[in-house]
């Protein structure tokens, strides 16, 4: 298990998930100011920006494209948060791990199985590449 965003404070492991819901979240300022909160109470704090695929009561929506997805990464890492990643969407690259610095494929999450790459774990995890202390933890 490979868990990021071990906040300081409480020392307790937080992630968070939204489902991106077409006219309803996903405007680039929504999604600005989501990722901006995260990111002031820690940047490491694991976001997850998940497609949303009509169901049940909402099943008058379109579902959420790749592209919107991509574009809520780039808005996260943008505001500064370290580790975003797409959920929903069948490319596999979303949700991969890389280093915030050097940009090294760190954890490779292909097919729902974590491997990990060019992170090297002893007392603190780092990346093999450029040696960022990458915070989070890894089991």
């Amino acid at each position: 298990m490979f868990l990021l965003g071990k906040t300081a404070k409480a020392k307790t492991h937080i992630e968070l998930t939204i489902f991106v819901i077409p006219k309803k979240n996903d405007s680039k300022e929504e999604l600005r100011e989501i990722a901006n909160w995260i990111s002031s109470i820690d940047k490491n704090i694991p976001w997850h920006v998940s497609a949303f695929f009509p169901q049940h009561l909402m099943n008058n929506i379109s579902p959420t494209s790749e592209s919107k997805i991509k574009e809520a990464i780039k808005i996260g890492k943008n505001s500064g948060l370290n580790f975003v990643y797409g959920g929903n969407v069948r490319n596999p690259l979303l949700n991969n791990t890389y280093c915030p610095k050097c940009n090294s494929l760190l954890i490779d999450r292909s097919n729902y199985v974590g491997e990990i790459k060019e992170l090297e774990i002893n007392k603190k995890a780092k990346c093999k590449n450029c040696g960022k202390i990458i915070k989070g933890v890894f089991n």
